[in-house]
């Protein structure tokens, strides 16, 4: 979990846009290693799985992080109303 932090304080630096396009650029950089080297996968029979490997673990740390930041707003959310309505 600490990592997943240090990430997102790491993250919470920029604006949206600029994650959307640190995200969409790092897709772009994936595909193209994977595409780029494709001539080359035939002699090196272990790039491929690799690269999708690599590839599969980038979308599931960006989903990860959309959830993440759903669940958690949702959960600040709830518990602003709970307390804006029954003040201590």
């Amino acid at each position: 979990m600490l990592p997943f932090i240090r990430f997102r304080l790491w993250l919470a630096r920029f604006r949206t846009p600029y994650r959307i396009a640190m995200f969409a650029g790092g897709y772009v950089v994936l595909n193209l290693l994977i595409r780029g080297l494709g001539q080359h996968i035939e002699r090196v029979h272990w790039l491929k799985p690799l690269l999708w490997t690599i590839l599969i673990a980038f979308w599931m740390a960006v989903l990860y992080l959309l959830v993440c930041r759903i669940v958690l707003d949702s959960l600040v959310r709830r518990t602003w109303e709970r307390h804006s309505k029954h003040p201590f």
